[in-house]
């Protein structure tokens, strides 16, 4: 997977540099705070390589990367010409969330991934 190349798109599926407030990550998303989240092509994100799915929160848009999402986010922190400070944003992130938001970011963060490979084992 070319992360270089997936990152410009996923700046503009999100609409765009300016749109973006934030940017962090955890094990295996991508979490944006977005100024705008009506300008978030999600179609377009999902059917990027390397792109697992996605989650639309109240505040957080999330894409699912998998494992090497620390290599995106490197990718994405470059294109934007940001600083890296995922720890520190995603501890701010989970002290803002509480101790249950955090709990349901783990467990979706683990299981989240495997969803897909489940549900296509059931349709055999």
């Amino acid at each position: 997977m070319n992360e270089k190349e997936n990152v410009k798109h996923i700046i503009e599926y999100v609409g765009g540099e300016h749109n973006i407030k934030k940017v962090w990550h955890c094990m295996t998303r991508l979490r944006f705070d977005l100024y705008d989240f009506s300008k978030i092509n999600r179609e377009e994100i999902k059917a990027l390589e390397g792109v697992m799915g996605d989650q639309l929160t109240n505040d957080q848009y999330q894409i699912v990367i998998g494992t090497h999402v620390q290599k995106v986010h490197e990718a994405l922190t470059n294109e934007l010409n940001i600083e890296e400070n995922s720890e520190e944003s995603q501890s701010a992130s989970t002290k803002k969330k509480g101790f249950f938001g955090a709990l349901l970011d783990v467990v979706s963060g683990v299981f989240g991934p495997i969803v897909p490979a489940i549900a296509w084992s059931l349709d055999d």
